[in-house]
């Protein structure tokens, strides 16, 4: 999905959502590439969302706007998603006036060249558990109270060719088998299974 109007894919206004955003490739949008809004039970994974053009557009925004009636976004869970050259942040909270957001689980991620750093909380009201884990954020660290945040690397990690788009980790990557089992998925962003080939799992949405 490239170059249309407004968002890519939306989930909005559904407590009990259900949903499965996956194996996409979203770029180009002056709105978020992904967007959650008012909504619950929603996973998001083995995704590329890349190149947002308004520089508050996230490539992977989870809100909540007035006109959700329960005004909140919970259980969202974001993994294997290449996060690349957005406007804005890779992924990004918002709360337009009131509400909560909670039970956000990031993780195996990959984050470069976002015009406003890896994840940007333009939120302040978080409830349940949420993680961080096992993302790398080329753009610089990420960290917030409300966020249990481990096994996350910060910097360039040995990309193979980020320029060109290739965020698979070259031999020797500070990632490979640097990162948590604990919700870890089974598998990386082209479906290769986790753990492989190492003594551990990668970090980042590439196994190698």
């Amino acid at each position: 999905m490239h170059d249309n109007g407004e968002e890519g894919i939306d989930v909005k206004y559904d407590d009990n959502a259900q949903a499965k955003i996956h194996d996409n490739v979203v770029t180009g949008k002056p709105a978020p590439n992904i967007y959650v809004d008012g909504s619950s039970h929603v996973q998001i994974y083995n995704n590329v969302s890349t190149g947002t053009k308004n520089n508050t557009k996230a490539g992977i925004m989870l809100a909540v706007e007035e006109c959700s009636s329960s005004r909140k976004t919970d259980d969202v869970q974001v993994y294997n998603n290449v996060l690349a050259n957005n406007a804005a942040a890779g992924l990004d909270f918002w709360i337009e006036s009131s509400g909560t957001i909670s039970n956000i689980h990031a993780v195996n991620n990959t984050f470069y060249g976002n015009k406003k750093g890896a994840v940007g909380f333009d939120a302040d009201s978080f409830g349940g558990q949420n993680i961080l884990r096992n993302n790398v954020y080329a753009e610089g660290a990420v960290s917030h109270p409300s966020f249990a945040s481990d096994h996350n690397l910060t910097g360039d990690p040995g990309f193979v060719n980020p320029q060109a788009g290739d965020f698979h980790l070259s031999d020797g990557s500070r990632p490979i088998d640097a990162g948590s089992a604990t919700d870890a998925p089974a598998f990386d962003l082209e479906n290769h299974p986790r753990p492989a080939g190492g003594a551990g799992y990668d970090i980042g949405a590439y196994e190698r």
